[in-house]
């Protein structure tokens, strides 16, 4: 075939100039590349059964012919590829090229340009006609998924129309171009503070780093404070940040977060960065958390001068107290910077004070307290004298919301030895306070006994029990129903309370299905738990639903109840064990007893019903005691027993069924003991059997 080189140019530009003249000024924009592609078979086949990747893989005028009279028609698929669009990417745009041309007026037709997206064969072209000069179709594949383009295989087919003489297809060059990027990356988000705590109106530093091989456009700040996320992009915060377009380097972007009017809760935060094709990425959520932090805004003191100033930052700047006056030497923070809101209730409150002391000047019996609104109240023991700054804490948190909001802090000390004057130097009183809403309160509850499904054995009795928490407010007073399910799927119905009752009663007294907290009320963080002892008298094989249904005094605390536990009522079953395994009398001289069992003595020969079972009738009966040696018997009469431990030998052992005791319930040992007497018979070891049997309570022994 004749050769003719083509070379196609299918890159994109690292960069674009260009240059407007307007009033002798040049104005120059540089454009970033965006990364591309050319996609070009490494492997194909074809209806002839002779693909020739390399004629197919370069502009170049040389073709694979494709005998277009194949039936149903001839066809050429590229099915492998240099190179794949690397991983983390996004398809920007991809178009699908094929070079091609026909036979004209030979019948060459119906021709298609396709490919396989992972699942079908999809056609991207409408029906082509015979075309005597090369053609270059093209087909956008920018929908296809970054798997599916990777993993794509393209199709050239058509038909001899006329099936006269053969009409053939000449493909020259198969390729798909594609443009692509990846979204910025980010790492190392972090803040300035370790445990990620502040006070309110409080500042925090909130960082990331961003990373783009296009460049950095911009770096925004995002909050979620109120259960909804916000997008800083008007300085607030300093946000957004204009990354300069910054390629192929980390970069840090670092926000300063403080809203004053943001008092107490969790703030989640996060930063989204962009690139200069518009590609976007985000970090993940974080959350910090702002306590409310009280701070005086007025003071007194013993020396009637206090500068609040001195006392509400943690800066070295201190409110110097002298000790020697008398009685004392004291300052009192009595104002602060910012309530409790209203309605809320005190988690934890921890006062603190920080403080130092001049050294060897008789400082001492130093105290920090607090006035509750009745009295003077010291949180700590005399403390001493302190060259180095100490942070005094406090936990008030006992107090009710009225008596923190209204609270006096005091610092008082004395000059011990009355030479010299002694100072003490107050630099930060503040306190942190940790509150809940105590909005509408909520119950949150749970079954912990019995387990789900559970199988009780009719007529016996099993355990319900029941906690319910109050959350997000006061809860008032709770109370607690055990109900099964009469009437529906779920329970419905409350525990029977009478005894007897079917399917299930409450075996107590008083007998009561409602039950209220103990502890009520319940205010927010409380808790209860109930306990119901139920009777399952329900017919054998039957299967029930119960829960525990909690319900406020509250009208609009929605009720709540536990997930339900299926409990299956059986049949009782003959359950025994006996807890030993043999009796050996030793060694014994005819004609001599009773001997009794070696351990009657230790009340060991117990017979327990085990939980369970239904209640049994007990019997025993054995076999004579053998010598095979001389075929000789120690009758099995010659074994007594007894259910009661001072009536030795009362009952002779026999080869019939006697009772032991009659309707034994569950969970009950019965006691037994044992004797022989040992006949004129020849010396030996002598063995028997004897048999103890349980049957349910009525029946028939064996």
């Amino acid at each position: 075939m004749a050769t003719v080189n083509k070379i196609k140019n299918n890159f994109a530009y690292s960069f674009l100039l260009i240059s407007l003249v307007w009033f002798s000024f040049f104005v120059i924009f540089v454009i970033a590349a965006q990364p591309s592609i050319n996609r070009i078979p490494t492997g194909c086949v074809d209806s002839d059964g002779d693909c020739d990747v390399g004629n197919i893989n370069l502009s170049d005028d040389t073709y694979e012919i494709v005998n277009l009279k194949t039936s149903p028609f001839g066809w050429i698929n590229a099915t492998e590829w240099n190179q794949d669009v690397p991983a983390g990417n996004t398809i920007d745009n991809a178009t699908l090229y094929v070079e091609w041309y026909s036979d004209t007026e030979k019948g060459a037709g119906n021709i298609y340009i396709g490919y396989y997206n992972g699942t079908d064969w999809v056609n991207c072209t409408a029906p082509l006609g015979e075309s005597g000069t090369e053609t270059n179709t093209s087909c956008d594949v920018t929908t296809l998924s970054l798997s599916q383009l990777n993993n794509i295989k393209v199709r050239f087919r058509g038909e001899d129309l006329d099936q006269r003489g053969a009409a053939f297809a000449y493909v020259d060059y198969i390729y798909i171009e594609v443009n692509y990027s990846a979204p910025p990356l980010w790492r190392d988000q972090t803040t300035n503070d370790t445990d990620n705590v502040i006070l309110s109106k409080k500042s925090i530093n909130l960082s990331a780093q961003g990373y783009d091989d296009v460049g950095l456009d911009y770096a925004w700040l995002s909050t979620n404070e109120s259960g909804e996320w916000k997008n800083y992009t008007d300085g607030t915060h300093g946000s957004p940040i204009d990354m300069n377009d910054a390629s192929e380097t980390w970069v840090w972007s670092n926000f300063t977060w403080k809203n004053n009017s943001f008092s107490y809760g969790p703030v989640g935060w996060r930063i989204y960065y962009n690139d200069t094709w518009g590609k976007e990425n985000v970090t993940g959520n974080s959350t910090f958390f702002v306590q409310l932090g009280r701070i005086p805004t007025g003071c007194v003191d013993s020396d009637g001068d206090c500068d609040v100033g001195n006392i509400n930052l943690s800066d070295d700047t201190y409110e110097i107290v002298n000790l020697k006056t008398s009685p004392f030497g004291w300052i009192n923070a009595t104002e602060w910077n910012q309530d409790v809101p209203a309605g809320n209730v005190i988690d934890d409150a921890i006062l603190h004070v920080l403080w130092y002391t001049d050294i060897g000047k008789g400082a001492g019996n130093i105290y920090v307290g607090y006035y509750n609104s009745t009295d003077w109240v010291n949180c700590t023991s005399p403390l001493s004298e302190s060259g180095s700054e100490v942070d005094t804490t406090c936990d008030v948190s006992s107090l009710s919301l009225s008596q923190l909001n209204n609270i006096k802090v005091r610092f008082r000390g004395e000059d011990l030895d009355q030479r010299g004057a002694a100072f003490a130097y107050v630099g930060y009183i503040y306190i942190e306070v940790n509150y809940s809403v105590a909005g509408l309160g909520y119950l949150e509850v749970n079954l912990s006994l019995p387990p789900d499904p559970y199988n009780v054995i009719q007529n016996n009795t099993f355990i319900i029990n029941a906690t319910v928490y109050c959350r997000g407010g006061n809860c008032q007073n709770v109370d607690g129903t055990a109900r099964y399910n009469l009437s529906s799927a779920t329970p419905d119905t409350s525990m029977n309370v009478t005894p007897g009752e079917k399917p299930f009663y409450v075996n107590e007294t008083p007998a009561l299905a409602m039950k209220s907290c103990p502890t009520n009320p319940l205010n927010i963080g409380d808790f209860c738990n109930l306990t119901w002892i139920i009777n399952a008298t329900g017919n054998i094989n039957s299967y029930w639903e119960i829960d525990v249904l909690f319900n406020s005094s509250d009208g609009g605390i929605t009720d709540n109840h536990t997930d339900d536990t299926t409990i299956s009522i059986l049949d009782c079953t003959v359950d025994i064990t006996a807890q030993w395994s043999s009796i050996n009398f030793g060694l014994l001289n005819p004609s001599t007893g009773p001997w009794a069992a070696p351990d009657n003595s230790n009340d060991k020969y117990n017979i327990t019903v085990n939980p369970g079972s239904c209640n049994l009738d007990l019997y025993i009966n054995g076999t004579d005691l053998t010598n095979t040696t001389y075929n000789s018997q120690i009758g099995v009469d010659n074994i007594t027993w007894s259910n009661t431990s001072d009536a030795a030998g009362e009952f002779n052992l026999s080869s019939t069924v006697d009772v032991i005791k009659l309707d034994v319930s569950k969970n009950t040992n019965v006691t037994t003991w044992y004797w022989i007497n040992v006949p004129a018979v020849y010396a030996g070891y002598y063995d028997g059997t004897f048999y103890v049997y349980g049957v349910k309570n009525g029946e028939s022994p064996p």
